[in-house]
C-alpha cells in the first residue's frame, strides 16, 4: 500500500490540497492511505498521523511513502533521521514529490 503524508502548521485547506495535488501522481494505481496532520508544527511532539504511519510502516503495511518534502516529516534532524532509518530497514520507497 502507498501512504501519502501531508502536514500543515495551518488549517489552511488550500495548503492541503497543494501538497496532495503535488503527492498524487506518484501514487499511480496502487492503493492508497492518506496520512493528515493539521495545526501541527514539525517539531510537535503529539504526531499523530506521522505515528500511525511509522506503526504502519513497522507492520509492513506500507510499500512506499510520498511527502511533498522531507520537513513535512520533520524539521527535527534527529527524528527525520530516524524515520530514514526505518524506511530502509523495512524497504520502503521514499518519494519526495515537491
Amino acid at each position: 500500500m502507498v501512504a501519502v503524508f501531508v502536514r500543515t502548521e495551518t488549517n489552511e485547506f488550500i495548503e492541503v490540497q497543494q501538497q496532495i495535488e503535488k503527492c498524487l501522481p506518484f501514487v499511480g494505481k496502487s492503493e492508497q492511505k492518506m496520512y493528515m496532520e493539521f495545526s501541527t508544527t514539525g517539531t510537535d511532539a503529539e504526531r499523530l498521523g506521522l505515528s500511525q504511519l511509522v506503526e504502519d510502516i513497522q507492520s509492513g503495511m506500507i510499500t512506499k511513502v510520498i511527502c511533498a518534502s522531507s520537513d513535512r516529516i520533520s524539521n527535527n534532524m534527529a527524528e527525520l533521521n530516524q524515520f530514514f532509518q526505518l524506511v530502509r530497514e523495512k524497504s520502503v520507497e521514499l518519494i519526495f514529490a515537491g
